[in-house]
């Protein structure tokens, strides 16, 4: 069953993690269902989200942008590089939340060592009158975390709000069925 809260795969959850950081953001006029291609296509991340270069399929076949159960992609930022797997895409539904869990490994600049692993939950919560909460939690695991927490805490915030916050005015920009656009709150949920 799909609920409106972040479900952490097992070993991964947040008491066990070595940085937590979240998003919680309101929207107005979008529904979760509309909200979904936006969150779940690559090819425009790098358009929205300022500290991501490029992200795109391991599989050079792969001709949908969106991503799926399984899906392998790698991810520059302009801090770090990912190759990743989602873990699980289930979209919403008009009376059901969507989910997106991605896992992470990031390496050293060599590209050799894992350095950081990171699980990133997104939950499009299902509300009445049109309105989305978008749930964005990122858990992170390693060398690099525990050594660093406060900078991993920095890096991982800043990026997440930035990447939540910048997909949804993009969604409500691209969206021909918004006519107004309303952030209704924005905080962040820090660990």
């Amino acid at each position: 069953m799909i609920t409106d809260k972040v479900v952490w795969p097992d070993n991964f959850c947040t008491e066990k993690a070595d940085v937590h950081v979240g998003e919680s953001i309101a929207v107005d006029n979008m529904s979760a269902v509309r909200l979904w291609p936006f969150l779940t296509n690559v090819s425009n991340w790098n358009r929205y989200c300022p500290g991501i270069v490029s992200a795109e399929f391991m599989d050079p076949s792969i001709q949908d942008p969106h991503l799926f159960k399984r899906a392998e992609f790698r991810m520059c930022t302009d801090y770090y590089e990912a190759f990743a797997l989602v873990l699980d895409a289930v979209e919403p539904k008009a009376d059901r939340p969507g989910r997106l869990a991605i896992k992470s490994e990031i390496r050293d600049k060599n590209g050799t060592e894992v350095i950081m692993t990171t699980v990133h939950e997104v939950v499009l919560s299902v509300s009445s009158g049109n309105r989305t909460t978008v749930i964005s939690e990122v858990n992170a695991f390693g060398p690099m975390a525990k050594r660093a927490a406060s900078a991993t805490r920095a890096v991982l915030s800043k990026l997440n709000n930035k990447w939540v916050s910048g997909m949804i005015k993009y969604a409500l920009e691209h969206n021909q069925h918004t006519s107004r656009t309303h952030v209704h709150a924005d905080h962040a949920i820090m660990g």
